[in-house]
């Protein structure tokens, strides 16, 4: 079967710009097939049909067997797994194409990818800001730890929109 890989980046706040670009790709004959290292996009040819993708980020803890088996309960079939997301699809055909029907079940996917992501990526880059200074390594090793600032910026301000747009009228 022919396949093709693409390079191409998606931030946290991103997953769904992210699930647009795959639905795209499969309406124009490339089923997505992995996501390796967070940005190479494996793609097999295929015919082109309209399918919707969606990304999930698991609950910690919760047993994989069972998870994958409630979204293949509703018609998602589970691609694969990348940076602790899901991805899932299912052909528009079927019917409802959203995982979650709920703003509430999105709002809290949000927090977890904060809690669990974001929250973990900002300490770190706090930590090694303060080694780096504490140890007085020289100004090129903290202008690469600072490089990093917009990113955490960037990641911040998308997962706090997004945030608010999910969450739940007079909450």
């Amino acid at each position: 079967m022919e396949t093709r890989t693409e390079i191409h980046f998606f931030f946290l706040p991103d997953f769904e710009k992210e699930e647009v670009y795959l639905a795209e790709h499969h309406r124009q004959g490339w089923k997505f097939q992995k996501n390796k290292f967070g940005f190479f996009y494996i793609f097999e040819k295929c015919l082109p049909e309209e399918v919707s993708y969606q990304l999930d980020f698991k609950p910690k803890g919760q047993d994989k067997e069972e998870y994958l088996q409630m979204f293949a309960d509703y018609g998602w079939d589970y691609v694969g797994d990348c940076n602790h997301f899901s991805y899932f699809r299912k052909n528009e055909s079927l019917g409802e194409v959203e995982l979650y029907s709920d703003r509430q079940s999105k709002f809290e996917m949000i927090d977890r990818i904060i809690t669990r992501q974001f929250l973990l990526a900002s300490s770190l880059f706090v930590f090694f800001i303060l080694l780096f200074y504490v140890l007085k390594l020289p100004a090129v090793m903290i202008g690469m730890a600072v490089a990093d600032l917009p990113v955490l910026l960037y990641c911040s301000i998308g997962l706090m929109r997004l945030r608010q747009k999910y969450k739940e009228v007079g909450k």
